[in-house]
Formats: C-alpha cells, structure tokens, sequence
C-alpha cells in the first residue's frame, strides 16, 4: 500500500479547483463526474470506521473496515463489523457495475447463516447500523448514477442541489434524495432520504472538511452524521484509518 496524501479542500482554493457553472453541466453530468472523481486513480481502499449512535441520551459504539476494489468495470465494496464481539462478523457487500445496464448487486450476511443473502425488495430497507439500512451502503462510494434520473433543484456559489429518483425498475425505500454537491471538489457533502411519502425521513451530512486523497482529485469525507427527525435518532461515523492504492 503506498502511503495515503491527504489534501484538505478549502473552498477549493489550496485544490486549485476552478467553480463550474451549472450552465456547463446537466444533473447527470455532474453526478457522474462526482462518482467518477470518488474513484479516481485509486485501485483499491481499505478503511477503518467508527460508529457513534445516540439515541435518547443513550449511546453505543461499533467499528467495522470497509474495503473497496476499483476497475474501469466495476466497483466492489465489503463491509466487516469487528466491534462489539456480538456485530462480529456481520457483513454486507456490493458489486457495482459500470455499465449503464447492469443494476447493482448486494449480498448480506450474519453468524449463523450458511450462506450469503441477496439483499432484494424490501429486504434492502432494513437496517444495518443505526440510521443506516442496507440500501444506504451503496450511496457511501459514489452510486450507480444509472439507476436514477436526475434534476437541478438549486444552486449557489459553494453547492448544487440535485434531486435523485431511482428509475421504475430499481429497488430502494425513498420516493427521492436530494444531494448537495460542492462545486469545488464534486464531493457529495451533504444528503436528505425521503421515505415513500415524500416525508423527510433522515439527513446525512459531513461534520468536517473534504479530503482530496490524490493528484487526480478523489474525495472522501472523513466524518458525517445520519440524523432522524422522526426517531430522534443519530449515527455518527468517523473514518479514522485509511489505507489506498
């Protein structure tokens, strides 16, 4: 593993990154162009997490490794509990294609199953950790920007507000998301879930600022809550290792 070069974006200004008006890009382009730049130059990840949940005053603390294979023709995403001993051993995982015709694919497991579970339907809206189902795990890495249609809410001088609704035959437990993409770096900082309703069912945001990990521009956000306004609940998620290639 080469030795990780953290950049930390500042307005983009320390980055060099020029603002891009939204009259030189679509929707779309500016969703592939934040999923393309997640993944750029980096083969393979391999990242230490953890997880902080609060509920009704009361907390509990988990880590697990989140691991990620890149290639021009798919991603691939594991997802390992390693604290405390009775998560150990839960696992999720995804394959993500990047071809346009190909719906992401993900496979749950847990001690005491004999084999992986395809995670489809309904099954993907249950929870993993905290505020986060199964589903949720896929929108982590930069998504399958084919499964969704794609529309300019807003904008202003630092971010775009684009509305995400999955195509007819994707499954997923939101009506919508809305994504708050900076301009300066692509880096999705900020994300609101809708239930099927059209109710705001939780928002996710980054607690701190954007990390450009390499020359060619790859963002991560090092710390984000999950709040649910409905349950009064909150997931904070921390990566305090990483390791990339």
């Amino acid at each position: 593993m080469k030795g990780l070069m953290a950049v930390t974006l500042m307005v983009g200004i320390l980055s060099g990154a020029s603002v891009v008006s939204a009259a030189d890009l679509t929707a779309v382009e500016i969703m592939q162009k934040s999923s393309a730049l997640y993944q750029a130059g980096v083969k393979q990840e391999e990242e230490t997490v953890e997880i902080v949940l609060l509920k009704r005053g009361k907390t509990k603390k988990k880590t697990l490794v989140r691991q990620s294979l890149f290639s021009t023709d798919e991603k691939k995403i594991r997802v390992m509990f390693t604290a405390p001993l009775a998560d150990k051993g839960r696992k999720l995982r995804i394959i993500q294609s990047n071809q346009t015709s190909v719906s992401d694919v993900i496979y749950f497991f847990e001690e005491g199953m004999k084999k992986e579970l395809r995670v489809v339907g309904s099954n993907s809206g249950r929870r993993f950790v905290g505020d986060i189902v199964r589903e949720d795990i896929r929108y982590l890495s930069g998504e399958n920007t084919a499964e969704f249609d794609y529309q300019l809410v807003s904008e202003d001088s630092t971010d775009w507000v684009i509305k995400a609704t999955a195509k007819p035959e994707v499954d997923t437990n939101y009506s919508f998301r809305k994504i708050w993409v900076e301009k300066s770096s692509f880096a999705q900082s900020k994300m609101e879930y809708y239930d099927e309703n059209g109710q705001l069912e939780k928002v996710q945001k980054s607690s701190g600022l954007v990390e450009i990990i390499n020359p060619q521009g790859a963002w991560r956000i090092k710390q984000l809550e999950i709040f649910n306004p409905k349950k009064e609940t909150s997931t904070k998620i921390e990566v305090v290792a990483r390791k990339v290639e």
